[in-house]
C-alpha cells in the first residue's frame, strides 16, 4: 500500500495527492526536526518497501540514509532543497524521486 501511495504521488501534482492537497511547500513550513521526522519516516518505509524485492535497493537506501547521524543530516538538507525546486509536488512523491535517483527503482516485483 504504501508504495502505491508514494509510487503515485510522485507523478502526480498535489491537487491529486491523496492527503488532500499536501504539498512539499506545506512541508517546508514545518519545524525542521517535524521535517526530519517525515524524512526518515518516509525513507524508512521506502527502505522496508525495497527490502521486498531482490537486489541492492534496500542496501542502498539504507548506506545513502541512515549510515551515520552526520549523513542523515546532509540527506534531508538535500531533500529540503529538491523540495523548494519542487514545491508543488506531495512530498512523498519528492522523497521517492530522490530515493530512485539515488538506490534505483522501487518497483515491486514479488507476487501477491
Amino acid at each position: 500500500m504504501f508504495l502505491l501511495v508514494l509510487g503515485g504521488a510522485s507523478l502526480a501534482h498535489a491537487e491529486d495527492a491523496p492527503t488532500g492537497g499536501t504539498t512539499s511547500a506545506d512541508v517546508l513550513t514545518w519545524a525542521i526536526e517535524s521535517q526530519d521526522a517525515y524524512f526518515q519516516t518516509s525513507i524508512g518505509m521506502a527502505g522496508v518497501v525495497a527490502s521486498q524485492n531482490e537486489g541492492p535497493t534496500a542496501r542502498c537506501v539504507d548506506d545513502w540514509y541512515f549510515k551515520d547521524r552526520a549523513t542523515r543530516q546532509r540527506r534531508n538538507d538535500f531533500i529540503r532543497e529538491t523540495m523548494r525546486r519542487f514545491p508543488d509536488y506531495h512530498p512523498a512523491g519528492v522523497i521517492l524521486a530522490v530515493l530512485e535517483k539515488q538506490c534505483g527503482s522501487f518497483t515491486f516485483d514479488g507476487a501477491p
